[in-house]
């Protein structure tokens, strides 16, 4: 299947998985969305992967809060015309007994690991 001159988006872009499906899909002609919570780390790749026959964007932001995955919902709107490929990369854990956890640390979990995929993929 030919993949030049699609859309994709893609969470967790600074992790090892999310880069390596970004360099690949960048390697292949997609235009990629990348969120991130660590913006530095994203803009290096993609300047070394990029080429003038694709787009390459980069959104810093953290999926557990809302103005920042609000954010990212709108950059997307503007900068990709389609979606065509959604890659949800981004997770968070959280190793500790539940005993000794915070309620604050599940409504986290579910915040990053389900509620704002859900988000995203509407």
């Amino acid at each position: 299947m030919n993949l030049a001159k699609k859309n994709a988006i893609i969470t967790g872009a600074s992790g090892s998985i999310g880069r390596a499906i970004a360099m690949e899909l960048l390697g292949k002609g997609v235009n990629v969305c990348l969120l991130s919570r660590n913006h530095v780390d994203v803009r290096e790749y993609i300047e070394k992967r990029s080429s003038a026959s694709v787009c390459a964007w980069a959104y810093k932001g953290d999926l557990s809060c809302d103005i920042d995955l609000a954010g990212f919902c709108e950059f997307i709107r503007v900068q990709v015309p389609t979606v065509d490929i959604l890659v949800h990369s981004a997770g968070a854990y959280y190793a500790g007994l539940i005993a000794e956890t915070q309620v604050d640390e599940l409504d986290r979990l579910h915040r990053v690991n389900l509620r704002a995929l859900y988000i995203l993929t509407q």
